[in-house]
């Protein structure tokens, strides 16, 4: 299962950045689904991004609030979006 959640993530990455963000929103949308798995911080970061790309800020931000949840090592650049988002966001 765990080479399936890392094939998974990564395939919807390169979706991503390849410009198929509704693509990349169902295969990263899959690993959130299956809940807490090591690649779930990834997922939602991801997931944030291609949210955004789809204009579906809400959606957003809420991956991105679960990112900061998670307190993981994409917490950092997560709060730097959500700043972005909404500039009243906490530090």
């Amino acid at each position: 299962m765990s080479l399936y959640l890392c094939a998974a993530v990564y395939l919807g990455i390169c979706l991503l950045v390849s410009g198929s963000p509704e693509e990349a929103s169902r295969a990263l949308g899959a690993v959130v689904a299956l809940g807490d798995t090591p690649y779930l911080e990834g997922a939602h970061f991801y997931l944030a991004k291609a949210s955004l790309r789809l204009n579906r800020v809400d959606e957003a931000r809420r991956h991105l609030q679960q990112v900061v949840e998670l307190h993981d090592r994409l917490e950092p650049e997560a709060r730097r979006l959500l700043r972005r988002l909404d500039p009243e966001f906490p530090e």
